[in-house]
């Protein structure tokens, strides 16, 4: 009668092992899933922040271009009302000290 009793002792023992190792091997994968999970996470904001960085760059090259573009109009226009100037008064520039320091005044 003992026998039967050790063995089932026994047995009831490598279940309860086999059960502990059966818990320790899912909580290891729920740890494993976890941290794949906030690697995602991580990289997924990580890929965010350079999308916005990104878009913030391009925005800021826009304006420049935008800014250059108004400028070389600006130089363009005033380049012409020089040369205009400069060939209805055929030279008539005199330097005079009178008009705002050092300053080139048409007259």
């Amino acid at each position: 009668m003992l026998q039967p009793v050790k063995q089932t002792h026994s047995e009831y023992a490598l279940f309860l092992e086999n059960e502990h190792r059966q818990a320790l091997l899912e909580e290891e994968e729920r740890k494993k899933r976890e941290q794949i999970k906030e690697q995602q996470r991580a990289t997924e904001k990580a890929k965010n922040d350079l999308l916005e960085k990104l878009k913030a760059q391009e925005k800021l090259e826009d304006s420049q271009l935008l800014e250059q573009g108004t400028a070389r109009e600006l130089i363009s226009e005033a380049s012409e009302k020089l040369t205009e100037a400069l060939q209805q008064g055929q030279g008539n520039v005199q330097f005079d000290k009178g008009c705002s320091g050092d300053a080139v005044c048409w007259q």
